[in-house]
């Protein structure tokens, strides 16, 4: 067996499934949260997808990305920026203008390929611009790509197939 295989089962090892009267608590994961489960069988279900997810680095707690996207936007991708002056103060517009009125209060993880539909369909009701809209939303998609970057996502929910970007004039 090798070293990998081994530090593996010792991780598994660590990590404990408590009873509770009302719920199972998974515990002892390096670099995890512990998680509490209605079920015993969830609970188990549960440490076998983030040990698996967290030996391929693939991990994402789902709690760190219960941080609302204004919120994030404020404290983790503003200050991040680099670039020309002109194109951070255009980044930072669209966000103020667009985005954060409309999806700032939803929390990243709640953030779906319907609430992103809805949104294209209000911007294309709302900014007469088909390159503005554009803009608007690529910013958008490299927010949430950030935010995938930073271990908050999964995955971008702009990068779904039904989410239709508008098309350039």
């Amino acid at each position: 067996m090798g070293l990998f295989a081994r530090a593996h089962r010792i991780l598994l090892r660590l990590a404990r499934i408590t009873r509770c009267p009302h719920t199972n608590k998974v515990a002892g994961i390096l670099g995890v949260r512990d998680r509490s489960f209605e079920t015993l069988e969830d609970a188990k279900a549960w440490l076998r997808r983030s040990a698996t997810d967290k030996e391929r680095g693939d991990f994402v707690d789902p709690r760190d990305g219960s941080i609302t996207l204004a919120d994030y936007i404020a404290t983790h991708w503003a200050p991040g920026r680099s670039g020309a002056p002109k194109t951070r103060q255009n980044q930072e517009r669209r966000a103020r203008l667009h985005i954060v009125p409309h999806l700032g209060q939803v929390p990243l993880t709640n953030i779906t390929a319907t609430d992103l539909r809805a949104y294209t369909a209000k911007l294309e009701a709302t900014v007469a611009s088909v390159d503005s809209r554009r803009g608007i939303l690529s910013e958008l998609s490299s927010i949430l790509e950030a935010a995938v970057d930073d271990k908050r996502l999964a995955r971008n929910p702009m990068r779904s197939k039904s989410v239709r970007w508008t098309k350039a004039s």
